[in-house]
This record gives structure tokens, sequence and C-alpha cells, in this order.
């Protein structure tokens, strides 16, 4: 079974470089995984997720009504997907702060790390072709965004995490530092996206498994080959800067942070409606709907009330706390909270584990993760990533 969800690992990799069978790809592994779940006998975790399912299928049979508004992003399709995601972070979370299971994983995952690096070669081949002929662009915001094959931008933001991510893995089990190259797509078309929550995400993440994973339990003798690489890195870049910083400040994402600064709504109303929503959290909903929810999306009815725009909560939390309560908001958080934590336990260092963290959280606290689909699974390839980094480390010191 560890070899089939490698493989069901890779195979979403695919899926979600090319935007085609994520959803049912996700649901296959969501189901293996508790699965796996119950055949290892983790009965508390299983009770977590059944609590899970339970308030999921709940919220969504009390969403059913809300259809008739006749929203575009509020039907059975966008709520069961929502009610799949929410409940898949949480068995995947689970799962993958499990160091037993992600050292079998890990173990299976490595034999397939050449066809990886043949899906991310494709996919940023597809991506530099698209690039060439024009297409892949959105006019939105004002702005002409480049989305790959996504039809908006931070779904693309969200999937040059994921490549970053399986980038820094590939460089480790191919011990290869020359596959940084492979950085260079998704780092400059996530400026290009004007999606400003993924790309202070990417640049976190980036950092954090580029850089902190040197940070180790032992002194590091750094050589005189070493501080060579360093000084001519130090001034390639130096030479660089003028192009770097030209592309960046002309670059979608700094036009947004400009328009957005100036017109005094740098959060685009974030903010506002999120006060909204708290505020009829706190007045509106009733004891029952406070504990269990007000169904799935019921954000989108509030915004369409109050700041005529029937989109959802932008925030993990608040999302959650609206569609489905207190409860289901306590169980998100201790997981999502315990998962940071067990990272330590599969290799990241204190300082890394803190930046992830920090990194997540934002992307939670702004936009949201388990709303996409494609960027639930993002903590599967993360905990691989830390156990190769903890493999790698072993391996230089038993030499």
């Amino acid at each position: 079974m560890n070899n089939f969800i490698a493989l069901i690992l890779v195979i979403n990799l695919l899926a979600i470089f090319i935007n085609k069978g994520i959803s049912i790809i996700l649901t296959t592994l969501i189901i293996v995984l508790f699965v796996k779940m119950i055949k290892d006998r983790k009965y508390l975790n299983t009770l977590v997720v059944l609590l899970t399912f339970i308030i999921a299928i709940y919220n969504y049979k009390i969403s059913i009504p809300y259809f008739y508004y006749g929203f575009e992003n509020l039907n059975k399709a966008t709520n069961m997907e929502y009610a799949k995601t929410v409940i898949g972070f949480i068995i995947m979370a689970l799962t993958f702060s499990n160091k037993k299971f992600v050292e079998n994983i890990y173990v299976n995952i490595k034999k397939f790390k050449t066809l990886v690096f043949i899906e991310v070669s494709i996919a940023q081949f597809v991506i530099l072709y698209m690039l060439i002929l024009g297409k892949g662009w959105l006019n939105l915001w004002g702005l002409n965004d480049f989305v790959g094959r996504y039809a908006t931008p931070h779904p693309y933001g969200y999937s040059l995490i994921i490549m970053a991510i399986v980038i820094e893995w590939l460089i480790i089990e191919f011990k290869n530092k020359s596959l940084m190259i492979l950085y260079v797509i998704p780092l400059c078309t996530s400026f290009l996206t004007g999606a400003r929550t993924p790309l202070i995400g990417m640049l976190l993440i980036f950092f954090a498994i580029r850089y902190l994973k040197e940070e180790v339990k032992f002194k590091k003798v750094i050589d005189m080959k070493k501080r060579l690489i360093l000084v001519v890195t130090t001034f390639g870049l130096l030479a660089t800067s003028p192009f770097i910083f030209a592309f960046v400040l002309k670059s979608n994402i700094m036009k947004k942070f400009i328009e957005t600064q100036a017109s005094g709504n740098i959060s685009n109303s974030r903010f506002e409606f999120w006060g909204n929503l708290l505020n009829a959290f706190n007045n509106q909903f009733g004891t029952n709907e406070k504990l269990f929810g007000h169904g799935i999306n019921y954000t989108m009815i509030i915004n369409n009330a109050t700041i005529r725009s029937p989109i959802w909560g932008h925030s993990d939390f608040i999302d959650i706390l609206i569609s489905y309560g207190v409860i289901m908001l306590i169980i998100f958080v201790i997981v999502y909270m315990m998962y940071f934590y067990r990272l330590r336990t599969l290799g990241a260092s204190k300082s890394m584990s803190l930046l992830l963290f920090t990194a997540f959280v934002f992307l939670s606290t702004t936009n949201g993760t388990v709303n996409y689909s494609l960027f639930t699974t993002s903590i599967c390839y993360l905990s691989i990533y830390c156990k190769s980094v903890s493999d790698n480390i072993n391996n230089n010191v038993a030499q």
C-alpha cells in the first residue's frame, strides 16, 4: 500500500502541473490514506477524521438551499469539493506527520525520482512554450496576468509552491545543485501572476527549504571550495542585480502592490469583510450554528449581503468558523499546529519548521489553502522533503 500511495503522489504532481484530474486523484489519495489509517489501528486519528466527516456532511446538507441563490461558486460541485479538501487536509496532516509512515512513503517515492524530474521538466517546458507564444495570460485586476494552464492566478501560484518543494527534493536526491536552474521559471513567473499571497508564501517557503535545511546539530567546516562558490555567487548576484530589480519593479506583483497602496486598500477589502463575517457570527448565529456551522460557503451569502460580492472568506480560519463551526475550527487548528511541530521529528530544523509554519499560516489567514484542491497535498510533499533532508544529513555524518 505504501508503494501505491507514493505512486498516487507522483501522478498527482503531473495532475497539478497540467491542471487535469486533480479532484479524482485527491479523492483516491484521501480514501487510500483513510484505509491505511484504519489498517494501522490509529484509532484516535480515525475518530478525529470521522468527526470531521460528520460535521462536513452535516454542513453540506445545510448548504443545499444556498444553491438557489445562483452564485457562480456556490453549488453542489464546489461545496462537495470544499468538504473533501477539509477532510483530506485533516487526514494528510495526521498521516504525514507520523515519522514511521513518512519513512515508508519516502523509501517508495525515491524509486520514482527520475519520473518526478521528467514531470517537472515537462511542466516547465509547457510554461516556457506558453510564455513564448503569448498564451496563458488573463486580463484581471487591470493587469495582464500569467496563469499558465489555470483559469485564475492564485491556483497557478499555489502550483508553483509545490513545484519549488519538489525541486528542492530533487536537488537532494540527485545530489546535484545544478538542478537549481529549475527554480528560474517558477520564481520568475510567480511575479507575473499578480497574485500577491502565493508569491509571499512562495518566497518564505523557498527561503526555508533552500537555506535553513543546512542548520544541523553539528558544526560544519566551510572549506575553501565552498568559500569560493559563495564568493562567485555573491559577485554573480551583484552583477545581475540591476536586471533582477528591473524585472521585479516592472512585474505585475509590484504594480498591484503600488496600486492597492495608492488607493489605501492594500488588503483588497479583506479587513472589511472579515469584520462583517465575524460580526455575523457573533450577533446572528445561534448556539448550534456557532458550534456546528451554518453550512458550507455561507460566507458568500454574508459577503453578498454586506459588500455586494458573493466571495468566500479568503481565510481558512474564518471560512471554517462560518461554514463548519467552532468544533471543526478547533480540530483544524490543533491538527494544523501538530503537523508543523512534528516536522522537526522528520528532519526539519527548528528555524525551518518555524518559518514554514509562518508561511502556511500567512497563506491560510490571508487567502486560504484548504479551499484549493491542488494545494491540499502540499503538506505531503513537505513531509517527504523533510525526511529527505534528514536522510541526507545522516548519510553525510556516516561518511
